[in-house]
């Protein structure tokens, strides 16, 4: 997991934190899913701003 350019501080706060929430309540579900679902609580929050939720990637398993 990464990021393509730096973001600023607040949302990657939110981010992070969304992230391990998903990540430690559905464990099964991986990496990736929790990714997925922290940057889409981000968009929803920011529709008009990408470059705070576009950034994030997930690459492997």
């Amino acid at each position: 997991m990464g990021s393509l350019w730096p973001v600023a501080d607040h949302a990657s706060v939110r981010l992070a934190e969304s992230f391990y929430e998903h990540l430690t309540a559905y464990q099964s579900t991986g990496v990736a899913h929790a990714l997925h679902h922290a940057v889409s609580e981000l968009r929803a929050r920011h529709p008009d701003r990408p470059s705070l939720w576009a950034s994030p990637v997930h690459i492997g398993p």
